[in-house]
């Protein structure tokens, strides 16, 4: 296949936006649109995921919907929520009636997509991730992935185990694609999994162990605290500490540490990556974001989003990585930035 576009060039200061949507806790999970015309921003703590849109009203709330409007999980059982990268859908997971221990809710109309749980599955704790056809969610040290099905419920495909013996997934995702999955774990461990069945090694099959676990379960560099994959799971970014690694992984298995990113002078927290791998995005408790050239390494912006010690809890970009939306831990305000514009919105 011919090679992919260049990143859209990209100089000076990108267009930013602050957005007031009305949440009653600071954002923990984020998605934006391919056009950047809409966005998704989840409050657990303020029970709420609302839905922005910059059309017709521009900057406008188009919706608010509660975390989980099926009672089998009630919201004061939520334990995380993830939305999907494409912001059609985010997942609420924790422990409820009935064996329930996820729910998938459209942010179209609020409507229950599927509900999914069953043995050994008995409640849920950790990261949620929702992408294509999968859905996955973890607790303890095993990640639990389910396939979507027509009818709205799902099948537990796999029990995912990291091996944490010293603790549980630190963080996950799923590729867009729906073709792998990665965790990390509380002992530094990072893994890559297929979950489509198509790659080799089968589904369920372990295709990376990009970091090994501690001896001792705490080791010179904490566990990473958000990872995000490419939209066919060849290029995985991750953060140890201030310092942000980005891999590639082969359709074979075979990977390699493309980079190692520095310049945050805090913890990372958070990152994102565009669909084909090109860019990246970065949020860290020094009170900024930061957008990477992943084909060259280098530094396309800082982006600023409070005072130094404001943690970016939660970030996300579109699919082509020209708009970034993020959330800093110090306010419930969520930060649009469009790197293919300068100045201001509307300007």
């Amino acid at each position: 296949p011919p090679p992919p576009p260049p990143p859209v060039p990209f100089t000076g200061a990108p267009a930013t936006q602050l957005l007031d949507l009305g949440l009653a806790a600071p954002a923990t999970a984020l998605s934006v649109s391919a056009d950047g015309a809409e966005l998704v921003a989840v409050s657990v703590a303020g029970g709420a995921a609302v839905v922005w849109a910059s059309t017709p009203a521009p900057g406008a709330v188009a919706r608010t919907l509660p975390l989980a409007a099926s009672g089998a999980l009630p919201a004061g059982e939520i334990a995380s929520v993830g939305v999907s990268p494409d912001g059609s859908t985010f997942l609420a997971v924790g422990a409820g009636a009935g064996g329930i221990t996820a729910a998938l809710t459209r942010t179209a109309d609020g409507a229950i997509a599927g509900l999914f749980g069953g043995a050994p599955v008995a409640g849920l704790s950790g990261p949620a991730a929702a992408a294509a056809a999968r859905v996955a969610a973890a607790s303890g040290p095993a990640v639990y992935v389910w396939r979507r099905e027509v009818s709205g419920g799902g099948r537990l495909m796999h029990t995912l185990q990291t091996g944490a013996v010293f603790g549980t997934v630190t963080a996950m995702a799923v590729a867009p694609g729906g073709a792998r999955l990665a965790a990390a774990a509380s002992d530094g461990s990072l893994k890559v999994w297929n979950i489509d069945g198509s790659a080799l090694g089968g589904s369920g099959s372990i295709v990376a162990e990009l970091l090994q676990p501690s001896a001792s379960g705490g080791g010179a560099a904490p566990p990473p605290p958000s990872v995000a994959l490419s939209a066919d799971g060849g290029v995985v970014v991750a953060p140890t500490g201030t310092w942000l690694r980005v891999w590639l992984v082969s359709p074979g298995g075979s990977w390699r540490l493309r980079f190692t990113l520095t310049g945050h002078t805090q913890a990372v927290r958070s990152v994102a990556i565009s669909d084909d791998g090109t860019r990246a995005f970065s949020g860290a408790c020094d009170g900024t974001a930061r957008a990477w050239d992943l084909t060259t390494g280098s530094l396309i912006a800082e982006l600023a989003v409070g005072g130094t010690s404001t943690c970016v809890e939660a970030i996300a970009c579109s699919p082509d990585g020209t708009v970034a939306v993020g959330a800093g831990q110090g306010d419930t305000l969520v930060r649009l930035w469009d790197l293919a514009r300068q100045g201001t919105f509307g300007g």
